[in-house]
């Protein structure tokens, strides 16, 4: 949608019909998010993708131990959003194979299903965040408020991981050989350290360290790290704007994943980062690839989810905190280099599709 608007305003002859249109497909689009997620939720999809052969609504509603009346329904929905295919003649149902591993929760596939599964949860964040518009209203929100929130999103995260973070290591140059060589790796505000511990199975002559400062998240952490048997990872509540001052050039690797923006005073993060990084070591930054001013988002068809999460969750936890500045998911790359190279780090990036990734090194000259 936002690459089609982008199009419409540079035609600039979109009429009113056009725009009640356009909503008309929006809101037909949410519609049928829903009838996405209830039909993961009520495992309707599991069943569809055992099927060759259409099969009518009561076929499905028997094999899915589900009302038919309520199947019916939801059929219709997914059917009219083009989701499940219908045969007119039989009025029987089919999920085209193709479309099969986009709602497997198991595949990569399905990041975007699953994605659309914290739309619900979204929706209860929004009543908090509205309290935070108005002059009078709070500044932010507390991060308890999000717990729910972030262990559902840390098990989306996990399948991210997975699935490309040990690629991205190996795309950057010296990384993995660092690693395997064994070396001292922090991984900042890790959450429930999904990022470690991909890590640190991979590597395992290298000690890492996965902090944060939501103690729940990191009790999950610890509980993964026993049930995975990865011995050589540990997890500390740890306020990565104050680390502990023993850490000066601590550390040969540096690493953290779509943090800096959220922090409450980022110039000060980015600082004790550069204070814990060794000299002779290398950080990486991971973070959205976006830009800093909105007009130059208009053609990015990711942008508005980015957004979207920001508003819910990055800007109020952010603003939360006394002073706190509210960068937003989407602060950009011209943002990022400015705040990076001003903590004293020589950058350079690698971009792969809505990721940039900032490879920080530091020479005896930079400051500490």
């Amino acid at each position: 949608m936002p690459l089609l608007w982008s199009r419409f305003r540079k035609m600039s002859k979109e009429t009113g019909e056009m725009f009640a249109a356009r909503l008309n497909t929006m809101f037909n689009s949410s519609m049928t998010n829903i009838a996405i997620i209830t039909a993961v939720e009520v495992g309707l999809f599991e069943i569809l993708s055992t099927f060759d052969k259409h099969k009518t609504y009561e076929e499905i509603a028997d094999a899915s131990k589900l009302k038919p009346r309520y199947v019916k329904e939801l059929l219709g929905a997914l059917t009219m959003g083009g989701i499940v295919d219908i045969d007119p003649t039989t009025e029987s149902y089919l999920l085209p194979e193709h479309r099969r591993d986009y709602f497997n929760t198991k595949d990569f596939k399905s990041i975007c299903v699953q994605s659309m599964q914290l739309l619900p949860k979204l929706y209860m964040v929004r009543e908090e965040v509205k309290t935070c518009f108005p002059k009078d209203g709070p500044t932010g929100v507390a991060q308890d408020f999000y717990l729910d929130f972030a262990r559902q999103k840390s098990e989306i995260n996990c399948m991210k991981f997975n699935f490309k973070l040990l690629s991205y290591i190996e795309n950057i140059e010296g990384a993995s050989k660092l690693l395997e060589n064994g070396a001292e790796v922090i991984d900042l505000a890790c959450g429930a350290g999904d990022s470690t511990l991909l890590l640190a199975e991979h590597f395992p002559k290298s000690h890492f360290i996965g902090v944060d400062f939501v103690s729940e998240q990191l009790e999950t952490g610890r509980r993964r790290a026993k049930e995975r048997n990865i011995c050589n990872v540990t997890f500390q509540v740890q306020n990565i704007e104050e680390l502990p001052k023993e850490w000066d050039e601590k550390f040969d690797f540096v690493f953290c994943h779509n943090v800096v923006h959220d922090l409450a005073h980022p110039k000060k993060g980015l600082s004790e980062f550069h204070r814990v990084q060794k000299t002779s070591g290398m950080g990486v930054i991971m973070d959205l690839n976006l830009h800093t001013k909105h007009s130059e988002n208009v053609h990015i068809n990711y942008a508005v989810q980015k957004y979207m999460f920001s508003m819910l969750y990055c800007v109020p936890g952010s603003m939360y905190f006394e002073g706190g500045e509210g960068l937003g998911a989407a602060w950009g790359m011209e943002k990022a280099m400015e705040l990076i190279q001003g903590a004293g780090f020589s950058v350079k990036t690698q971009t792969d599709s809505d990721k940039i990734i900032y490879i920080c090194t530091k020479d005896s000259g930079s400051k500490e």
